[in-house]
């Protein structure tokens, strides 16, 4: 007789109780890397002197000292991509049980699904791709390619996000999200880093929706504005902004009213694009090709620059302006943003095609 998954939790929070959480490495019985550690060179971002010093502040997972290092540091570890291979796990509520380990995926989960029993899964839903649309389309999108040479793709999610249903289709992606689960042979991957595989997989995902959208016409600069989705982040100077990138050859293209077929259609033959930073500027890691140009507008206040990393495994050049705080919202020097497209032309053009 099959013991309740509810009986199975309960010993296993016993077990932790009493030996401690257990990690990935005790409770696995094989660690398989599938892509090793790496090191490279990381191209300078590009940077007007001066825009560092504005910064006051981070996202709250994060630091300012941190992100300032990143952004400015010549080289990277591009860490090892494992999967790690555990027996007789259990899902239950949003979260997976393991001997004395437990991962939440999905916060405050009561699922009413049956029961089911899966012999072999790979593990594609991360807890933060559940929080942040840029996390599920940049790592969750390709855990899942790996994820299902392992038996099931087992996704575990809400739909929140209004353009999930629409990418999981292009990329021929199952993202229906499982319930409670016995599994017997589930893999949990770490795949933090932007190493050969995370790359590999990103130009997979590009080139499938290169095939659904051909290119048409000449390469174009496009200011993507963030509009009302997420959260806000207001430009209180964005109309004065526009009107200056509209009369360089800018256009615009609007996360929260254009369709997602145009936006994916025009980013994957933009050459440059400028946008504040946020989830959003994520649509970029699946379209944009190699050596083209993304300048981010970072509010002084949290400043993030993780976009730094998939956009040098991919050849794309970032930089990025900082704005000023004020009680409008944040306000950007329209010069200053000028100046920085006109330094990252002349990267892109120098670049030998």
């Amino acid at each position: 007789m099959r013991i309740p998954l509810r009986i199975r939790v309960l010993d296993r929070y016993a077990r932790r109780t009493l030996l401690g959480p257990g990690t990935l490495d005790t409770v696995s019985f094989k660690k398989e890397i599938l892509c090793p550690e790496g090191e490279g060179s990381l191209p300078p971002a590009i940077i007007l002197p001066g825009q560092l010093e504005r910064v006051t502040g981070a996202p709250a997972e994060s630091t300012v000292r941190y992100e300032i290092e990143f952004v400015t540091r010549p080289r990277a570890i591009h860490v090892a991509t494992i999967a790690y291979h555990i027996r007789k796990a259990t899902l239950f509520n949003g979260s997976i049980y393991a001997g004395a380990w437990r991962r939440s995926i999905l916060t405050e989960s009561t699922s009413t699904q049956p029961e089911i029993h899966v012999a072999g899964a790979g593990l594609a839903s991360s807890e933060i791709g559940n929080v942040y649309f840029g996390h599920w389309l940049r790592d969750d999108c390709t855990a899942h390619i790996i994820a299902q040479n392992y038996g099931l793709a087992l996704c575990v999610h809400h739909d929140q996000f209004p353009h999930r249903k629409a990418y999981a289709s292009w990329f021929g992606q199952d993202w229906r999200s499982a319930g409670n689960a016995h599994i017997e042979h589930l893999v949990v991957f770490h795949d933090a880093g932007q190493n050969s595989s995370k790359a590999a997989r990103f130009r997979k995902l590009r080139s499938m929706l290169r095939a659904r959208f051909p290119l048409r016409g000449s390469s174009q600069l496009v200011y993507l504005r963030r509009g009302k989705t997420g959260v806000a982040r207001l430009i209180e100077n964005e109309e004065e902004i526009l009107d200056a990138l509209i009369r360089r050859g800018f256009h615009v293209l609007d996360v929260s009213k254009d369709s997602l077929e145009k936006i994916v259609s025009e980013l994957l033959n933009a050459k440059i694009v400028v946008s504040i930073e946020g989830s959003h500027v994520s649509h970029c890691a699946v379209t944009l090709p190699e050596n083209a140009g993304i300048v981010l507008l970072q509010p002084a206040s949290r400043f993030a620059t993780i976009h730094r990393g998939w956009a040098n495994n991919l050849s794309v050049h970032y930089g990025l302006v900082v704005g000023h705080q004020t009680n409008g919202g944040h306000h950007f020097v329209k010069d200053e943003i000028l100046k920085t497209v006109d330094l990252m032309l002349s990267r892109i053009d120098s670049v030998p095609s």
